[in-house]
């Protein structure tokens, strides 16, 4: 592998933000609706007398984009601004959605100058709100810098609310002390990291990792032998083995070193497992005292390298803003997937809970007892809200995606709610208490924290409006689909517009435009079969939302080829999902042939083949069908045959029971 590839391996792993630029050709929901903020709006809290301050890397655009009012007057602190511009994506977020806001903005950068710039926006501007997206390298040790800072201000100023986002790491890697366990490999033993007890759990010397079948996977094993070592690789450490295994003690191919680098295409014979056991082992003798590491895992594609979640994995985040108990952590949910106010996680979007396992005496850091876990992420929200991204001499709207603008749009709907007389202390609380929950059930879980901000329902909670209608999560039940003689209908009327019946095409239309999910289907069809994708989109959409199974799995379609909307496989299998779950065969198909190939979301070859037999056990036939059920068998193991066929009668009988991808 490349230094030029380890340096890219390096930026992707540990970016602060993530933005998605691709053409909108459907209306997006607006902020109002996707935020729940239309009550608050509605009765005048736009944020007035509330003064924000934001941490970012720069307002490199800010020129531009206030000459054309698009932003308003900004206060800066902190000197020159110009090197970066998340900065002017996340300054439009919070003037979206709080326009009465005051705004104010600090460059920040390494822990000392972020804590000097929120001592700057909360002691001379007066901020009643700091949102922070500097996510420094993580240390993963407690307190560091950053956290000692904001435990000052947060006892100096209490009602002065902090926000950060999630950050962008996707649960790629995992950091920890050594925790040494004796182990037998070969008749050889060995001293071998004890992943399960390092992050407080039962003893297990494997960290694992499932590899989408025929990605290129690289595995990067870095080591310090003390936490206040800045060098991530310092000749002082100690060599160690980093093994890639398969089942309990088939060393597949093994590398010693200080800073080993292990890849899928080493292997020798060429293999193409799609579960690993991966081990790190001391010399027999060797037992350092603090040693940690840092183990990667990403997949390559071209230039393009994505984290790869490992098993033990700490959330990508250990040490950056996320782990400081007074900055309120928000995660991304893609807007895409929304469907009666659930949303998928973006799989950028660190986990929790986020774990700190080294503590400062004064002198030196030390291991903690046991770690240190916090429930981070705290909330989650959408992202990918259109902004104007101007450079190289223009100015064009695109979504802003990433947990770098999940933290604005929280602290916008912070605003909101202290314009409308909602006390900062207690609001955290207040939010939690009245979240829509994303997860299998109410309360706090790893990817979605305590849910969905719902401004409007803090609000009502809290006295500032009137009860109203709260979010309405789903139930998570779905009706199986059936053919109703209205459908048969529609599809007829489709078929006869394909064929010129202009009569057929108004009589669809008509139907369409008065909100039948049936109609909306078909039109959509139509559209989609005439090539005008930007209607078909339209109209699948608001079919799809009506819960019809025949316009998700078309939607699902849209989405993966980028047909009338963003190219999104996460929409996609999010879609499909819902309308596999209605027992759609062809969403079946669809679903299991992409978790087969690893597209979309994690590969998992054992559910994905269980899907595709079961919808041809649901009846589904097409030429290709069986040629790729073939090939995904042949990708399998047979242990993982045996475990899909066993899958296939319950997918196939209750469509419900199929997971989320």
């Amino acid at each position: 592998m490349t230094p030029a590839r380890l340096r890219l391996i390096a930026c992707i792993v540990l970016a602060a933000g993530i933005a998605r630029a691709a053409a909108q050709t459907v209306t997006a929901p607006t902020f109002d609706v996707l935020l729940h903020t239309r009550r608050l709006l509605h009765s005048g809290d736009l944020g007035q007398g509330v003064r924000v301050g934001v941490i970012s890397n720069g307002t490199s655009f800010y020129t531009t984009l206030a000459r054309q009012r698009i932003l308003p007057s900004i206060t800066f602190y902190g000197g020159d601004a110009s090197h970066g511009d998340e900065g002017d994506w996340m300054l439009q977020i919070l003037h979206r959605i709080a326009p009465g806001a005051r705004l104010a903005f600090c460059p920040g950068g390494p822990p000392g100058r972020t804590v000097a710039c929120a001592r700057d926006l909360v002691r001379q501007f007066h901020a009643d709100i700091v949102v922070d997206d500097t996510n420094p390298q993580p240390v993963y040790a407690f307190p560091d810098d950053k956290e000692i800072g904001y435990a000052e201000l947060a006892r100096e100023h209490p009602d002065v609310l902090f926000f950060t986002g999630a950050g962008n790491n996707g649960g790629g890697y995992y950091e920890g002390r050594w925790t040494p366990t004796a182990m037998m490999l070969h008749d050889i033993r060995y001293e071998a990291q004890d992943f399960g007890a390092s992050m407080g759990g039962p003893g297990d010397p494997y960290e694992r990792l499932t590899a989408p079948p025929g990605a290129a996977v690289a595995v990067v094993l870095g080591t310090s032998a003390d936490p206040n070592d800045s060098p991530r690789c310092p000749t002082s450490n100690p060599d160690v083995t980093l093994a890639l295994v398969e089942g309990s003690d088939e060393v597949l191919r093994s590398v010693h070193g200080r800073c080993p680098v292990l890849s899928l295409s080493d292997l020798h014979p060429p293999r193409d497992p799609s579960s690993l056991g991966i081990l790190v082992l001391l010399p027999p003798g060797r037992s350092p005292v603090d040693l940690r590491l840092k183990l990667v895992a990403v997949q390559l594609d071209g230039d393009t390298v994505t984290p790869l979640p490992l098993e033990y994995w700490t959330g990508g985040g250990a040490g950056n803003s996320a782990t400081t108990p007074h900055l309120i952590s928000v995660a991304a949910v893609d807007p895409n997937t929304g469907w009666h106010e659930r949303y998928l996680y973006e799989p950028f979007a660190n986990s929790g809970p986020q774990c700190m396992q080294y503590r400062h005496t004064g002198v030196r850091w030390t291991p903690l007892a046991a770690p240190r876990c916090y429930r981070q992420p705290a909330f989650v929200v959408p992202d990918g809200l259109p902004v104007v991204m101007a450079g190289a001499g223009e100015e064009r709207y695109a979504p802003f995606s990433g947990d770098s603008a999940a933290g604005p749009a929280a602290a916008g709907v912070a605003a909101l709610l202290l314009s409308a007389h909602v006390p900062a202390r207690g609001m955290i609380g207040l939010l939690e208490r009245t979240a829509i929950p994303q997860g299998e059930a109410p309360g706090w879980n790893a990817h979605y924290g305590y849910g969905l901000l719902d401004a409007d329902a803090a609000a009502a909670r809290a006295g500032a409006l009137p009860p109203g209608r709260q979010g309405s999560p789903a139930t998570g039940i779905i009706p199986l689909f059936h053919r109703t003689a209205t459908f048969l209908e529609d599809r007829q009327r489709a078929r006869q517009a394909r064929q010129g019946d202009r009569a057929a095409l108004a009589q669809l239309r008509s139907a369409a435009q008065q909100g039948r999910a049936d109609a909306e289907t078909w039109l959509a069809r139509y559209e989609h079969d005439i090539g005008n994708e930007a209607l078909a989109a339209h109209w699948a959409l608001l079919a799809a939302d009506r819960g019809e199974p025949a316009a998700q799995n078309l939607l699902g379609s849209l989405y993966s080829r980028g047909w009338g909307v963003p190219r999104d496989p996460r929409a996609a299998q999010a879609w499909w999902w819902r309308a596999a779950r209605a027992g759609l065969p062809a969403a079946m198909y669809n679903m299991g042939s992409t978790l087969s190939e690893g597209r979309g979301a994690p590969g998992n070859p054992v559910v994905g083949y269980a899907l595709m037999r079961a919808a041809f056990v649901r009846g589904l036939r097409f030429p290709a069908m069986v040629r790729a059920m073939a090939l995904a068998r042949l990708r399998m193991k047979f242990g993982q045959i045996g475990a899909a066929e066993r899958l296939v009668p319950r997918f196939a009988s209750d469509p419900g029971s199929i997971p989320p991808p």
